[in-house]
């Protein structure tokens, strides 16, 4: 069987995210006005549908009316951005995020003052953009033919329209982060998807060791670090073809855990891959 995609014993040629810059997406209102507009509601939107990562939200209001009431106003424009943010649960806020009701603060302090020019919501993000970098991986390991082989049988089988595929995408014990030799998996998924835009994933999260507790929030995080890294990645349309979830210890891969090695496997993501329709 050809391997799917890539050859992993080879120097490839990939796509690496970097920061560059900030931007900025200013929220125009009507005077005495919080209500969002349809068209800067779709401007948030096409924000959040990029690869671009929310670091702050500033609200504004001009010098009409009182301090009081003005920072009243700015406070409700800021939540209205806020709750547009917050209604894509997939949406990843910088390390640090910070908001601020400014008030009319700022237009006090403006040397060319135009009163609709501080009727507004400053959303600063992180853009990032694609850099054509060589990425050397390790020779192909057993683990990765296997999952190759798995995926193309999945893709040459016209009666299967979804399929569980187990990852050797592995984490440190009560934490987020993938153990270094995930990375090789993490590519051949990404390649796969890449390639294959017509396959969905669903990402889950679990965990070991442990009954249902909070700590299920780990598992939670552990699949949206999967999906963070292939969105950052450059899958398109990442919101649409992507989901995740954690599953605490409710699917253990080994059971019972006796051992260290039962409980490293347990810490893990799983993928289902749907075929579109």
């Amino acid at each position: 069987m050809n391997y799917l995609l890539i050859s992993l014993t080879l120097l490839i040629s990939g796509v690496s995210f970097s920061q560059q810059l900030t931007d900025t997406i200013h929220v125009y209102f009507d005077l005495n006005s919080a209500e969002v507009s349809t068209a800067s509601e779709n401007e948030v939107w096409e924000l959040m549908r990029s690869n671009n990562i929310p670091s702050a939200v500033n609200a504004h209001a001009d010098t009409l009316g009182s301090v009081a009431y003005n920072d009243q106003l700015s406070k409700q424009r800021l939540d209205a951005v806020l709750e547009i943010l917050e209604r894509n649960e997939n949406l990843e806020f910088a390390e640090g995020f910070k908001t601020n009701a400014v008030g009319e603060r700022e237009a006090m302090l403006s040397n060319r003052y135009r009163a609709e020019d501080f009727r507004r919501v400053d959303v600063v993000y992180e853009v990032y953009v694609e850099e054509e970098v060589i990425i050397e991986l390790p020779p192909m390991s057993k683990a990765v033919k296997m999952l190759t082989d798995s995926l193309a049988d999945f893709l040459s089988d016209t009666t299967q329209s979804e399929a569980l595929i187990q990852l050797n995408v592995l984490f440190y014990n009560s934490s987020v982060q993938y153990l270094p030799e995930s990375e090789t998996e993490l590519e051949t998924i990404f390649q796969f998807l890449k390639n294959n835009p017509n396959v969905n994933a669903h990402i889950r999260g679990h965990i070991c060791c442990r009954s249902y507790t909070t700590w299920d929030d780990i598992s939670h995080g552990r699949a949206k670090t999967v999906f963070v890294y292939l969105r950052r990645r450059g899958i398109e349309n990442p919101q649409e073809r992507m989901t995740f979830q954690g599953y605490g210890t409710s699917m253990p891969f080994r059971s019972p855990e006796i051992s260290e090695e039962d409980e490293k496997l347990n810490r893990r993501v799983d993928i289902i891959f749907t075929k579109a329709k």
